[in-house]
């Protein structure tokens, strides 16, 4: 999750830094708090390490006969994350030719930080490293 923890750091520093865009400084200690936690939580849940204990999780409480109880943080946060994580993989229910065009620029993507991290001398991820792996490799 390091690549998803440095997403939700990055962002709330970008909140709070540009002036314009802190909406959050109207909020009070708690809330932010609250905020800060809902942020990271949801962030985290796109990492795929996470995929079957989400699933997991979710398909408990839809068989739980009790009425789901929103009021209960922990599960608005389920919730929260599982539409999170379900708009993350949607890309493959898009119609081929926007698929395709995404997947691309994501496997770009892959490869260019593969190249930053091969210039400073960094381990580099099979998946990041562009002499190891193809798109349509990254695909399973």
């Amino acid at each position: 999750s390091v690549l998803e923890n440095h997403h939700a750091s990055s962002g709330l520093q970008i909140l709070h830094a540009i002036h314009q865009n802190n909406f959050l400084s109207h909020f009070d200690k708690k809330t932010l708090i609250n905020f800060r936690r809902i942020v990271t939580t949801m962030v985290l849940a796109t990492d795929m390490a996470f995929h079957f204990q989400l699933q997991g999780d979710f398909e408990k409480l839809g068989t739980n006969q009790e009425k789901v109880n929103l009021n209960e943080p922990a599960t608005r946060d389920l919730l929260l994350q599982q539409l999170l994580h379900a708009a993350d993989l949607a890309n493959c229910g898009q119609p081929w030719k926007l698929a395709h065009k995404w997947g691309l620029l994501v496997v770009q993507e892959f490869f260019s930080q593969g190249d930053i991290e091969k210039s400073l001398k960094l381990e580099v991820a099979p998946m990041n490293d562009r002499e190891k792996s193809t798109a349509a490799g990254l695909q399973h």
